[in-house]
């Protein structure tokens, strides 16, 4: 198996992160077990507006923010969960920011 990253904010991901100590968690509400000691990537603040979200965010590969063009709290996670892949993979945590901000949402899905 290769990494493994499990979205931390349900009952299920918890369960899974508390048998698999070396999965990368990720959560948007701070829902790091106690005692975690694998890697992790969580939300600092988000603040949603009419051109997408700005994210802050904290993990064992550093501090970032994200201003993306994406809408919607579902979008965030998604971007969170890709984050925390490519981080994962070895992918450079500065280049990742700067890029996700020109991150494009699909045509007619999630527009103002």
């Amino acid at each position: 198996v290769g990494q493994m990253i499990i979205n931390a904010d349900d009952q299920v991901g918890q369960h899974w992160l508390s048998k698999l100590p070396d999965a990368v968690a990720v959560t948007m509400q701070d829902n790091l077990l106690p005692g975690c000691h694998g890697r992790w990537l969580k939300t600092t603040a988000i603040s949603y507006h009419d051109n997408g979200a700005t994210l802050r965010f904290s993990s064992n590969w550093g501090d970032g923010e994200i201003a993306s063009q994406l809408m919607g709290a579902f979008n965030v996670n998604n971007l969170l969960l890709a984050l925390a892949t490519l981080l994962a993979l070895g992918y450079p945590l500065d280049k990742l920011v700067e890029t996700g901000s020109r991150l494009q949402p699909v045509c007619g899905r999630m527009e103002v």
